[in-house]
């Protein structure tokens, strides 16, 4: 590998409530009653932060600061116990984009984007065995996301901003395998990638040339793709859920009208719906599914000023304000616990920290 690493790690235990802060334009509306909220970690600039809920009940969170030295931030939060661990990446660039996978051990996999000056695709398992660059072909790595297969190996898909493709890594034994998913045009940005139950990746992603949402999944060694919606310029920033079916669901941007959209896919069918939920268009929206397979999602709410969460309910959506925030950014984190209660990661910027707020 032509780079090298000297780890630094800081081990923190600090939480306490907050909320975000205003500005000379006002307030934001008062926070729906009912969320607690924990500092993790201070970070800069915006940050997309990746959350996923393990097992035991622990809240896993990853994201990238670089306020002054590149980190990779990995906390944890259990039982009202905080502990984070930063993990320095100079020599890796200045990183982006964090995300993060457990395995069926609840172990963590950690993926990001080294930008300037290497701008490539790396990964860590977090165990000590330190960063490896999974991708350094060009300009490569972008918009990553990860997931974990039943043998604990990870899968990766990403933006090749060289070539202006779609890419897809997994690691086979001790060799990461890489190669193309969708190549005409200049597509492949904000991926998002889940596994089905027979290991098979699914992407969904946006396609600066057409500003389409596109979807793939491989199958049999090949690549399937289709565009899932083309009415004007949509698909930035998209999230992707499996359900047990195996039938996608992907929340995303609906650029030109500045709303979030849902698409969901049954029998080859896709059914799409425009969410009455004001969206910045470089700002991402979380998706999950809960035990009945209704989507529940987490944004900031760009006309409220407030970072809110939002559940289906039959024919409608029940909404609650998690935080009043006159100016946040990045990805939301969204999870459910086994309690089937919401728990929300989302960056602060007046306050430069990222926050997890849970139901109680």
């Amino acid at each position: 590998m032509k780079k090298s690493l000297a780890l630094a790690a800081a081990f923190l235990l600090f939480a306490f409530a907050l909320s975000c802060g205003d500005d000379e334009n006002g307030p934001g509306p008062t926070p729906t009653p009912g969320w607690e909220k924990m500092n993790v970690h201070a970070a800069a600039p915006a940050v997309d932060t990746s959350l996923v809920m393990a097992g035991d009940g622990a809240a896993h969170i990853a994201f990238m600061d670089n306020s002054g030295q590149s980190l990779v931030v990995y906390a944890t939060y259990k039982d009202n116990s905080m502990s984070v661990r930063a993990v320095g990446s100079s020599g890796y660039g200045e990183g982006k984009e964090a995300t993060l996978a457990l395995d069926g051990g609840d172990e963590p996999h950690i993926a990001f984007y080294g930008g300037r000056p290497v701008f490539d695709l790396f990964y860590n398992n977090m165990r000590g065995s330190g960063f490896v660059a999974v991708d350094e072909d060009g300009t490569v790595g972008r918009w990553p996301s990860i997931a974990a297969d039943t043998a604990k190996h990870p899968h990766i898909s990403y933006y090749d901003e060289s070539q202006g493709d779609l890419k897809y890594a997994r690691l086979d034994k001790s060799k990461w395998r890489v190669e193309a998913a969708d190549v005409p045009g200049d597509t492949g940005l904000y991926s998002s990638l889940a596994l089905d139950s027979g290991g098979n990746p699914h992407v969904a992603y946006y396609d600066r040339t057409n500003k389409t949402l596109r979807y793939a999944r491989r199958e049999r060694a090949k690549w399937n793709v289709e565009t899932v919606d083309d009415a004007g310029n949509v698909g930035k920033r998209p999230a992707l859920v499996l359900d047990d079916a195996g039938n996608a669901h992907i929340l995303y941007n609906d650029v030109g009208n500045g709303r979030l959209k849902y698409a969901a896919r049954t029998g080859g069918t896709w059914q799409k719906t425009a969410l009455n939920f004001s969206v910045h268009d470089d700002t991402g929206a979380a998706l999950a599914l809960d035990s009945s397979g209704a989507p529940h999602v987490a944004f900031y709410d760009n006309s409220a000023k407030s970072i809110t969460y939002a559940h289906e309910s039959g024919d409608n959506w029940t909404t609650s304000v998690v935080a009043s925030c006159y100016d946040a950014g990045g990805r939301c984190g969204l999870a459910l616990g086994t309690d089937g209660k919401a728990r929300v990661t989302y960056y602060d910027n007046a306050a430069g920290n990222v926050v997890l707020a849970y139901e109680k």
